[in-house]
Order: C-alpha cells, then structure tokens, then sequence
C-alpha cells in the first residue's frame, strides 16, 4: 500500500510539474515526449556548428521504455522496461529512483 502510494506522489508531482513546464516550456529545453507540444523531437537549437561530445550515459539494465523529458531545473526523468523510474541530475548523478513492486 505504501509504494502504491508513493508512486501516485511521485506521478503527481511530474504531471504538476509538466503541466507548468507547458505553460513556460522555454525555461526547460526539452519539457515533453520528443521535446514539444507536436513532439516533432526536433531540438530547437542549431548545433550545425559545433562537435557533439558526450557528457555523460546511463546503461538502463532492462532497457528505457520513455523518452526522456528535462524540467525547468534541468532533471531529466526516465522510466524503464523494468518498471524503474529514475530522475538524473543534469551532471547525470541519480536524483531519485524508484521501482515498483
């Protein structure tokens, strides 16, 4: 009963938090599924001019079952096929992981 309560917290406080970013999506770079409101998945930067480098990776054992959206504070959240939903700093460190039962 208290993980089932505590995944409907954690969900509310994403969509709450979703709902807001909509309003105001140019304060997250990436608010939603595929990045916009038509999810085109297309980034709003041109980056035609620089070198891709990666920063960081995360190796999901089960695989990811989401696209991942950013909050305006630059979390990135996540589930995965093995019904794990993690939130990440933007530096990649994990903010919170949970998985149901």
């Amino acid at each position: 009963m208290r993980s089932a309560l505590t995944i409907i917290i954690l969900m509310l406080i994403v969509l709450i938090s979703s709902l807001s970013d909509c309003a105001q999506s140019a304060d997250s770079p990436w608010p939603m599924y595929k990045g916009n409101a038509k999810h085109t998945g297309q980034s709003p930067y041109d980056t035609s001019h620089t070198k891709p480098v990666l920063k960081w990776k995360f190796e999901a054992e089960d695989g990811v079952d989401s696209a991942p959206a950013i909050g305006s504070d630059g979390t990135i959240y996540v589930g995965t096929f093995g019904n794990k939903f993690y939130a990440f700093n933007p530096d990649g460190t994990i903010y919170l992981q949970y998985q149901k039962q």
